[in-house]
């Protein structure tokens, strides 16, 4: 077998043992009828997991705590970054939709700095989100992004650019 066929071998059996840990961590917390559903996307070990509505917000946790911490168990029990893998994990949609509020607050942010011509912050955020409102903010006209602060307490910065600074 030659060296890239191993490698996605070894990444489909990495993607297994995640899912499985993730479906016992599940069991483990109490959750009843709970379903893990992923794939394995290039380097991205995805896990989708749905649990009972009136669960959501013990798997997920404070501010996406839980969900985090469950996260990170899974990425050391397969020794991600060893492997060069990328492991996401979600449940009941939550980062989707938490995804989609920050883009969101980042447009609308944008739109703001635009019209008031006045620099703007946004709320504290992991790298992951910053990445997010940053992608964001480029698509917008006259306005320019960078972060500010120290982890944990980094945060975006929409700056308005006038006409000559284009």
């Amino acid at each position: 077998m030659n060296i890239a066929k191993e490698k996605q071998q070894s990444d489909i059996d990495k993607y297994y043992k995640a899912k499985e840990f993730l479906e016992e961590i599940l069991e483990q917390m109490h959750f009843e009828n709970a379903t893990v559903y992923g794939n394995l996307e290039g380097s991205i070990i995805k896990l989708d997991a749905k649990v009972d509505e009136n669960d959501t917000g013990i798997a997920i946790g404070r501010g996406g705590q839980t969900l985090d911490a469950i996260e990170l168990l899974i990425r050391k029990s397969i020794d991600s970054r060893a492997n060069n893998l990328r492991v996401n994990v979600d449940i009941n949609n939550y980062k989707k939709r938490r995804d989609e509020k920050i883009v969101e607050l980042a447009a609308d942010t944008a739109r703001k700095v635009q019209r008031s011509k006045k620099s703007w912050n946004l709320k504290y955020m992991n790298s992951y989100e910053r990445r997010l409102a940053h992608e964001e903010i480029s698509k917008h006209a006259n306005v320019t992004s960078h972060s500010e602060g120290i982890e944990p307490k980094r945060y975006v910065v929409v700056s308005y650019l006038s006409d000559e600074e284009e």
